[in-house]
């Protein structure tokens, strides 16, 4: 006789059977295992007995019992076994263990580097048959509150059943661009329960990290140089402004005409690499030996810092240069 299977902590079901027979009587039942009932003990042919569990119902596992049946015969008749041992059984099964993040991602928007952060979010954990919460990692430049007790949650920490989290933003010095990472929640399910899959839950963090605004200039934008032949050119000195650049490159330089130099008395060249620390550059028209029109346009680029959206746009620097024949 098997009673239908039952959750942990459910009240098993009854179940039933008629005593059936023939020329029978003193139908008796007897040695009900412990944690059974079977009545009545003394049916009549054709009644109803109900069996029952009244062990424990919350461990997991099979609950199994017997009992025995015997009947005499009417005067007269055999019969050809006087007893029967029957055998009952319940199976009861796991609680289903349940954790769940509302919501299960937040998303920031796009935000500016190093700036001071953005607005607090929450979020809500709960669960159903469960021990205890572990929150067992969360990613660089968020943090955790817990609502309930206004304390900070770290990696490791435990919340409980119902907890709501406060999610603050609190670093924004994170990697230009879309950052994906998640909080990770891991349970423990409690006495006679288990999970149906994982045991952990996770809330997606989402931020876009915008890079600071870039720029370059310089001042002046334009030379000019009007020369005689032979007559010694003075250096120019070019002021740099500029903005969350890692490097400045200079570049279009010519030896008959402009070249540019870090000093200026310093070695000039067609091109110029300068670092992030550069506040000026010199450019000077190189040959007066020969008359003409020296005109170069520099072309000055900047690179972007590791904290810079992108590159600035180019500038240029113009210098006129004229050198007036001399009689000879």
């Amino acid at each position: 006789q098997t009673l239908s299977a039952i959750t942990s902590g459910e009240t098993p079901s009854n179940k039933t059977f008629v005593v059936s027979g023939t020329k029978i009587e003193n139908i008796s039942i007897s040695d009900v295992s412990a944690g059974w009932s079977v009545t009545p003990a003394n049916p009549s042919l054709g009644s109803t007995v109900t069996i029952s569990y009244t062990g424990d119902a919350t461990s997991v596992g099979t609950k199994s019992g017997t009992f025995k049946i015997s009947a005499d015969p009417i005067h007269g008749s055999t019969l050809s076994t006087t007893e029967y041992t029957v055998n009952m059984s319940l199976v009861v099964n796991n609680k289903v263990s349940t954790i769940t993040v509302n919501p299960s991602s937040l998303d920031w928007g796009s935000v500016e580097i190093q700036s001071s952060g953005d607005e607090d979010k929450f979020v809500d954990v709960s669960s159903d048959n469960v021990d205890t919460i572990t929150v067992t990692s969360i990613p660089t430049g968020f943090a955790l509150q817990d609502m309930g007790t206004f304390s900070p949650v770290e990696a490791g920490d435990t919340i409980g059943n119902g907890a709501s989290l406060l999610v603050m933003l609190v670093d924004t010095f994170l990697p230009l661009g879309l950052n994906s990472a998640n909080v990770v929640f891991t349970a423990t399910p409690s006495a006679n329960s288990q999970f149906n899959g994982a045991t952990t839950k996770t809330l997606n963090l989402r931020v876009s990290i915008q890079g600071l605004t870039t720029s370059l200039s310089i001042s002046p934008t334009n030379v000019t140089d009007d020369l005689d032949q032979n007559d010694v050119a003075v250096a120019h000195e070019i002021a740099l402004t500029y903005d969350n650049l890692s490097s400045i490159s200079i570049s279009g330089g010519n030896a008959n005409k402009y070249r540019v130099s870090t000093t200026a008395n310093g070695t000039y060249s067609n091109t110029l690499s300068l670092d992030a620390t550069a506040t000026n550059f010199f450019v000077k028209l190189m040959n007066t030996s020969s008359a003409g029109t020296k005109n170069t346009n520099f072309t000055i680029s900047g690179t972007k810092s590791s904290i810079g959206a992108s590159n600035p746009s180019n500038v240029t620097l113009g210098c006129s240069g004229v050198v007036n024949a001399v009689a000879t």
